[in-house]
């Protein structure tokens, strides 16, 4: 019986091995609306190629995947997160199996840094970028807890990886 994928995240199917199914790509390009946004495409907003791009036209034309996806993470001020507040943000990269603030190792990357603010469900309703580099610092908008940061992390004009994180380190109390 004939069938095809119709959702499926592209690390999925490229985990089945030999695929012989049809598959319908249902987003090609990140989309930014009055009232939303998505990032699931397999190209960005501005068109460049998202590292899914990359490992589908792998599986499908046995292309070269020329690029290792780097471990990055961001950092985030331990200082409370106001309204107003100006906080300093890195970002850090696994090096060594260590962790290492990206300006102090040559790596060949670029960072572009995105506000977002989202809705109660944590979907993405806007998105600007507020900044290149290897660190920034944010001026905190009001009701920082409605916000994320989405950390691009781009070589050669490809998107590699996003990285999201919420605007605060959490305090936990035990």
């Amino acid at each position: 019986m004939p069938y095809f994928y119709s959702d499926v995240p592209v690390y999925t199917y490229t985990g089945i091995g030999t695929v012989t199914e049809g598959i319908f790509i249902s987003n090609w390009q990140d989309e930014k609306r009055v009232d939303r946004v998505m990032v699931n495409g397999i190209k960005d907003g501005q068109g460049r190629e998202k590292f899914d791009f990359m490992q589908l036209a792998h599986l499908w034309v046995k292309s070269p995947v020329r690029f290792e996806v780097p471990e990055v993470k961001i950092l985030k001020p331990a200082l409370g997160t106001f309204e107003g507040a100006a906080l300093k943000y890195h970002a850090l990269i696994k090096h060594n199996n260590r962790w290492i603030l990206t300006d102090s190792l040559k790596h060949g990357f670029e960072f572009e840094w995105n506000l977002s603010r989202v809705d109660r469900f944590e979907k993405p309703v806007s998105m600007e970028r507020f900044a290149t580099g290897n660190s920034v610092v944010l001026n905190v908008p009001k009701d920082p807890v409605m916000y994320r940061i989405y950390l691009y992390v781009i070589k050669e004009g490809k998107v590699l990886k996003i990285v999201k994180s919420k605007l605060n380190t959490p305090l936990i109390v035990q």
